[in-house]
């Protein structure tokens, strides 16, 4: 049977159809191969993580990235551990990145973070890298720190600023994902001005060349 609304995606000459469901901070992903339509994958994972630095004051939330280059990566480590897409009557065969999925995850040696506070950030980063004139200021900076006037906040959301206006302000800046692991994958950061742990969000796409 085929998963309904499926979308489709290429894997070394097979064509695989995937659906995601949400709850909460916890994503479920499931996939079958769309011609077989054998024994189906499971693959549970989070939406948003927290990237572990290593170093206080280092780490960051930032969403999972979803795409072929996600699903391939984990259908090979499913062929791996034994699951069988073209096996039928078989049960789910799942995966999981983390033992915990519905514990929101901490910064080290930090607690009080939740899911809501770390969606409210990322939905004004979320509009900030979709928004022409902060490209323009932001794409040819490094380390620049730069205010989120309130009033472009309501303008997303008046009911967003409500939630935002006690965090003492918002800034953002443009990073790399990794430097000292070697990954300068371009990256959009915010924080609040109380608190110095960031949401960050790739933006390599301000860096291609259209087609």
């Amino acid at each position: 049977m085929a998963l309904p609304n499926a979308r489709q995606f290429d894997h070394e000459g097979r064509s695989f159809e995937w659906v995601v469901r949400r709850r909460g901070n916890a994503l479920r992903v499931v996939v079958q191969d769309a011609q077989a339509r054998g024994q189906l994958l499971v693959i549970n994972t989070r939406y948003f993580d927290l990237v572990m630095s290593g170093e206080k004051g280092g780490d960051f939330y930032a969403r999972i990235a979803f795409g072929p280059g996600f699903l391939r990566d984990r259908i090979t480590l499913a062929l791996n551990q034994g699951w069988q897409p073209k096996a039928k009557g078989l049960p789910l065969f799942s995966v999981a990145d983390h033992l915990e999925l519905d514990e929101f995850p901490q910064p080290w040696g930090m607690t009080g973070f939740t899911l809501e506070r770390i969606e409210n950030l990322w939905s004004v980063l979320n509009a900030i890298t979709r928004d022409p004139a902060w490209r323009a200021r932001l794409a040819s900076t490094y380390g620049e720190v730069v205010g989120v006037p309130p009033e472009y906040i309501i303008g997303i959301d008046p009911e967003l600023w409500d939630r935002l206006e006690h965090s003492g302000g918002l800034q953002v800046f443009r990073t790399a994902w990794d430097p000292k692991g070697g990954d300068n994958a371009p990256c959009l950061a915010i924080r609040t001005s109380a608190c110095p742990i960031e949401v960050l969000e790739d933006v390599l796409h301000w860096y291609r060349t259209p087609e």
